[in-house]
């Protein structure tokens, strides 16, 4: 990802989300390791998050993540007449 920014400095917060299970592999931002970046895990997803204190003109992220194949839910079709479900 790459943020320009015109204008004032900014503090820049990433934080893209990534499925449920994924684990940090690799950061970089501006080409250099982001050794602040972390993980934060949710009930739903997991989070990484990066910050980029007074960024001036641009920004490049790169964020690499081990992601697990979900498993495909089963779906069933209904046939006419079937009670509801969840």
């Amino acid at each position: 990802m790459t943020l320009t920014i015109t204008g004032e400095p900014l503090d820049v917060t990433f934080n893209p989300a990534f499925v449920r299970g994924a684990t940090l592999v690799a950061a970089q931002r501006d080409g250099v390791k982001a050794d602040d970046a972390r993980v934060e895990a949710t009930p739903a997803d997991v989070h990484v998050l990066v910050k980029r204190p007074g960024a001036m003109s641009r920004i490049e992220l790169t964020i690499r993540v081990q992601e697990d194949a979900e498993a495909t839910p089963v779906l069933v079709k209904p046939e006419v007449g079937d009670p509801a479900r969840r």
